[in-house]
């Protein structure tokens, strides 16, 4: 929008200047001429610079970098569909792309990845280790440890118990959603 505006401040400055050479001109009108002119191009280059920290702004928040994209914006807006979307079409639509479900599937595939990532095996705390010591009489001591936790009460069940609750939770919670939407 601001590239018209240029272009016509710019034409007038140009008129301006050969007027005032010819003389039909004061120096007054002529310098306002060449002030709108310069200040329509500090506009343009200001929106320029906007757009640029906006684009930054925008990469920054998706977390990419300037060299892997490039933006390309078009001019116009895409043309309105002349004929109207049935409501059952954009129902569907909208139903079909709501970000809640979404976010509730993406839920419960995390919570499904947990199940593998989970360490299910009770004695997996085991300590391997030496020592050397030299007592006061100066005998010299060396020796090997080892040690390990024996889990005879707590072997892991509250943690599944848990996720497994938490996975059914949120099982539950997108079937509640996708049925309170039909």
């Amino acid at each position: 929008m601001l590239q018209p505006l240029l272009d016509l401040t710019e034409a007038a400055s140009e008129l301006a200047s050969e007027q005032k050479v010819q003389g039909n001109i004061n120096e007054l009108k002529f310098q306002t001429q060449l002030n709108e002119y310069l200040e329509a191009k500090i506009l343009l280059y200001k929106s320029q610079l906007e757009v640029v920290r906006l684009t930054e702004k925008m990469n920054q928040l998706l977390g990419i970098s300037f060299f892997e994209t490039c933006w390309i914006i078009s001019a116009e807006l895409p043309p309105i569909l002349e004929e109207e979307l049935s409501f059952c079409c954009l129902e569907e639509i909208a139903l079909s792309e709501r970000l809640d479900l979404q976010v509730s599937i993406w839920e419960i595939e995390r919570l499904a990845r947990m199940f593998g990532i989970k360490q299910w095996w009770a004695y997996t705390d085991a300590y391997f280790g030496g020592s050397y010591e030299k007592d006061a009489e100066g005998f010299k001591v060396g020796g090997a440890g080892f040690a390990f936790a024996l889990p005879l009460f707590n072997y892991g069940q509250a943690d599944r118990a848990r996720l497994q609750a938490l996975f059914m939770q949120s099982i539950h919670l997108y079937h509640a959603k996708n049925r309170n939407s039909s």
